[in-house]
């Protein structure tokens, strides 16, 4: 370590060549997200559906831990059989975690937008379904 540092290594946080490393200081813990999910969706029409969701959060992460709730909805659009667009709006009311600590952590509102078509091969159960994702999250 350096002279006068009250510190045996360099003091800088890094396992750095000759240091000793000290096993008592190194701890194993759990760490856990929980999320309970409900939703609904409506048809609005044969083309047009509708959906809405409140998501609750849990973290445990060894020392802290944090309740959150956030809310989202989207929309699905069928213009004919083989093509389906949607997009989802997250976060809507800026989901916010709060935290033992009283730290607050705040996940900003988002939009998802997606595009998929469906290609049938054969006369069997071979379909393709690419999809076309785009993403926007606010700053």
């Amino acid at each position: 370590g350096l002279p006068n540092t009250n510190d045996d290594g360099e003091g800088n946080g890094l396992f750095d060549p000759g240091e000793s490393l000290n096993i008592s200081a190194i701890s194993f813990f759990n760490v856990q997200q929980w999320v309970a999910e409900a939703g609904y969706s409506k048809r609005i029409s044969t083309k047009l559906s509708t959906s809405a969701q409140i998501r609750l959060l849990y973290h445990d992460l060894h020392t802290q831990s944090g309740f959150g709730i956030g809310f989202h909805a989207g929309l699905l659009y069928n213009p004919w059989r083989s093509l389906q667009l949607g997009i989802q709006a997250t976060n809507l009311l800026t989901t916010t975690v709060f935290w033992s600590s009283g730290t607050q952590e705040h996940y900003l509102p988002g939009i998802y937008g997606a595009a998929m078509y469906e290609f049938n091969l054969s006369d069997d159960a071979l379909l393709i379904s690419p999809v076309v994702q785009l993403e926007y999250q606010a700053k």
